[in-house]
């Protein structure tokens, strides 16, 4: 539902569940940076052998596209503040290369899906109404 329509369609539940197993999901490309594209692609991908073998070669992937990217959007919630791993560790990195653009180029967009207290550990480093990156 990233592009927010479904990757699969079917007339039924069996027609949906084939088109699943038999079809590549369309490109998001025309609405998404290609960065994010090639990511989706690898984690969907019919054939195990075109998957990431590890989670430092997700990692990777992830940091890779994030310098790549003219803007990041960090997804939060009140489990994802308040939970320890890798998605801090992914929130720290994009924060880190924000510090590296320059002053008034605005790269995080923090998107809240429910109230959470995230903006006092994010500080003025995001993208919000009143200004930050």
């Amino acid at each position: 539902m990233l592009t927010g329509k479904p990757a699969f369609e079917g007339k039924s539940q069996a027609s949906l569940i084939a088109a699943i197993l038999e079809r590549n999901p369309p490109s998001i490309a025309d609405v998404a940076p290609p960065a994010l594209d090639r990511l989706l692609r690898r984690c969907v991908a019919k054939d195990p052998e075109r998957r990431w073998e590890s989670a430092d070669d997700w990692e990777q992937s992830i940091r890779n596209a994030v310098r790549e990217s003219d803007i990041v959007i960090v997804c939060l919630s009140r489990k994802a503040v308040t939970k320890e791993g890798f998605v801090q560790k992914e929130i720290r990195f994009a924060l880190d290369i924000a510090d590296e653009k320059p002053d008034g180029v605005r790269y995080i967009i923090l998107a809240l899906f429910e109230k959470a207290s995230s903006e006092e550990s994010v500080g003025d480093r995001y993208l919000s109404s009143s200004g930050g990156r």
